[in-house]
């Protein structure tokens, strides 16, 4: 029984590493994706190593813990991958200014100093002229083109964003 346990676990992390793998690819980050590839190979050798040996010897109950580990690892992967989740916030906090230097956009207006949107969290950060920071959440692409074409940032936040998304300071 310890080796299905075995499989199933295995299984489940080289999928949660195969979704954080796609994350890590689409927002470009070499590092976390290099280093995220050496686990994926690890847990991956681990699990076929097992599964192989285990149906070689006529064990085929190891199939079943195989799929489900798959498919608790696309499950778990996709909580994890989630920006919004708590665990994903713990592991991965960065500071407000490192991520308005990442996706910067717009100019200054009399209100607003700086806005960002992150297309991959669909999240609009928002710095205002008095130094508050605001992240507008589930800020959707059309919204975000408009707000980004608007010839008043100010206005826009208002007509825009403004009480129509959830938020969180900063």
């Amino acid at each position: 029984m310890w080796t299905e346990l075995l499989v199933f676990l295995s299984q489940t992390l080289f999928n949660i590493f195969k979704v954080l793998e796609i994350k890590y690819t689409y927002q470009n980050k070499v590092v976390p994706l290099l280093l995220n590839s050496i686990w994926i190979n690890l847990v991956s050798l681990t699990s076929v190593y097992y599964s192989i040996d285990s149906l070689f010897k006529g064990n085929f109950t190891v199939i079943a813990f195989y799929i489900a580990g798959s498919v608790a690892g696309k499950y778990f992967g996709m909580k994890l991958g989630n920006p919004r989740n708590q665990i994903w916030k713990f592991m991965t906090t960065t500071k407000p200014k490192q991520v308005l230097e990442e996706h910067l956009f717009t100019e200054e207006s009399t209100n607003i100093k700086k806005s960002v949107y992150n297309h991959w969290e669909k999240t609009l950060t928002v710095v205002f002229q008095n130094d508050h920071v605001y992240k507008y959440l589930e800020v959707d692409e059309e919204t975000f083109k408009q707000y980004k074409e608007h010839e008043s940032k100010g206005k826009a936040h208002i007509e825009l964003i403004k009480g129509k998304f959830e938020f969180e300071k900063l």
